[in-house]
């Protein structure tokens, strides 16, 4: 568990991280003033410290304290409850994609007009960066508790680009095996990449919808300055899911090619089979015929009846050779 406090008394541009609870409350009942609380890994301790000095309703409470929530952004009188999630890249898996997942950390949160909550049950390298910029320029805290909000989200609709990029990639590389060495290695790893681009449209469109939402409709949680600067964001995010339905069409046209080219080397095969077995028909019958037990055969006692036997099959299998490649049964399709 750790609790980090930002604050910039009076509204000024003085970084205070040393905050007691009784100079925490003073500050939230004040007229001015920007505050930043950061739980990471709270534990029952820190919702009900939550609760006691914020005043939180506990319903929301109880959504940090569960965790795995949808994103959304909830609405109270002087605050909003927020729940989104931050991707934070690929975990290593087996081969291209396989074994590979896309790791999320879950964010709650609370907007109010001078503090904003985080809660997470993982680390988040992003809040990390974000504190390191404030302590270098405490004036990003002093701009205001929402102007904080939008940082953390552009950061977190960011971070989304890697990922796309990498998923670009892996999408180029298995378009190039399927046509030249295809294998069903390359077809799992289309159902793999199939099964990602659907896991992050599970967090991207609801987030999308969401902040959308929120963006156009008023709250006194967010200035009006603030707003323009979250639809730039809600902008990333429509961008973000064209991307990733684009990328889910092309992995379905993916997998149908790869059926296709399964199905045509299946064909050729039939195909070579098919001429073997239509030259051997006729030479089978000869032979059948000729190893009959009868005693008068027509050149059976003939002393050159086998080579000359020989001879015509070769010719009749040539023969059907010529034919079928005149139809173009040797065509490749």
């Amino acid at each position: 568990m750790a609790r980090t406090i930002l604050a910039c008394p009076g509204g000024g541009r003085d970084l205070d991280a040393t905050v007691s609870d009784d100079e925490l409350a003073r500050l939230l009942a004040a007229d001015a003033g920007v505050v930043w609380v950061d739980l990471s890994e709270p534990t029952d301790a820190d919702y009900e410290w939550l609760a006691r000095l914020f005043h939180f309703h506990q319903l929301a409470i109880e959504d940090c304290r569960h965790g795995v929530q949808r994103p959304k952004i909830e609405e109270y009188d002087d605050y909003l409850f927020f729940v989104f999630h931050a991707v934070m890249g690929l975990t290593a898996g087996d081969g291209l994609m396989r074994g590979s997942e896309i790791d999320f950390v879950e964010l709650d949160g609370f907007l109010g007009r001078r503090y904003l909550v985080t809660v997470h049950t993982e680390p988040l390298p992003l809040l990390d960066q974000i504190r390191a910029r404030i302590a270098d320029n405490p004036s990003l805290l002093a701009r205001g508790a929402d102007d904080l909000f939008y940082a953390i989200l552009d950061a977190a609709v960011d971070l989304y680009f890697p990922l796309l990029d990498q998923l670009d990639d892996k999408l180029d590389h298995i378009e190039e095996e399927l046509f030249t060495a295809a294998t069903p290695h390359t077809l799992a790893e289309i159902f793999a990449l199939k099964k990602l681009l659907l896991r992050l449209r599970r967090f991207s469109v609801p987030q999308r919808e969401t902040l959308a939402a929120i963006v156009h409709h008023e709250h006194p949680a967010i200035d009006q300055r603030t707003r323009y600067y979250l639809r730039d964001v809600v902008d990333h995010l429509f961008r973000i899911n064209d991307a990733i339905e684009l990328y889910r069409d092309m992995i379905a046209g993916a997998a149908d090619t790869y059926i296709s080219r399964v199905s045509q080397r299946t064909n050729d095969v039939i195909k070579v089979l098919s001429i073997i077995a239509t030259v051997m028909l006729p030479l089978s019958f000869l032979a059948g015929l000729y190893g009959m037990n009868f005693e008068h055969l027509p050149g059976a006692g003939h002393r050159y009846g086998f080579p000359i036997m020989l001879a015509v099959m070769l010719v009749l299998a040539l023969s059907l050779l010529a034919a079928f490649r005149r139809r173009g049964w040797f065509r490749r399709e």
